[in-house]
């Protein structure tokens, strides 16, 4: 009576193979969501600052006056959001009679990222006066990731913010 030899499992070498294309897509895997979420960071970030540029936009259009000094006994100029380039940081701010007040809203980039301002001339701060419209103070914001992506936040003379 003669027995068959069967064997079972896998050689060293296939395993070597199905783990090193494992390693492969695991690298490329890892790469992408890295990238993805630095974009999305980049993302979010020029998003929170559009959305502190609309609000000082539609502050300024509605007369939303601030109930603080020096809003509380003057007239309401208008709002303006003010970029800090070095520290990476943006500033909601009333302005009355002429004064600025304490910020209303501060955003902060993150860590590892910063501001460019742009042509046509570098701004720093975006004022949006009342009844008159408009903005003073257009120009582009770019943000930068450190890792050579960009997002750019263009305003207009007329307001426009994109």
């Amino acid at each position: 009576m003669k027995f068959k030899h069967v064997e079972k499992g896998f050689t060293l070498i296939e395993l070597m193979v199905v783990f090193s294309i494992l390693a492969v897509l695991s690298t490329i895997g890892v790469a992408a969501f890295v990238s993805f979420s630095r974009t999305q960071t980049l993302n979010a970030a020029a998003s929170d600052i559009k959305s502190m540029l609309n609000l000082a936009k539609s502050r300024a259009y509605s007369q939303v006056k601030p109930s603080v000094t020096p809003c509380n006994t003057s007239q309401l100029d208008g709002y303006k959001v003010k970029i800090d380039s070095m520290g990476g940081s943006y500033d909601l701010i009333a302005q009355c009679g002429g004064l600025d007040t304490a910020p209303i809203r501060t955003g902060r980039l993150p860590s590892g990222y910063s501001f460019t301002t742009g042509p046509p001339t570098p701004p720093s701060t975006f004022f949006f006066p009342v009844i008159k419209g408009g903005v003073v103070g257009n120009g582009n914001v770019g943000i930068n990731n450190g890792f050579g992506q960009w997002a750019i936040i263009s305003v207009s003379s007329d307001g426009n913010i994109n």
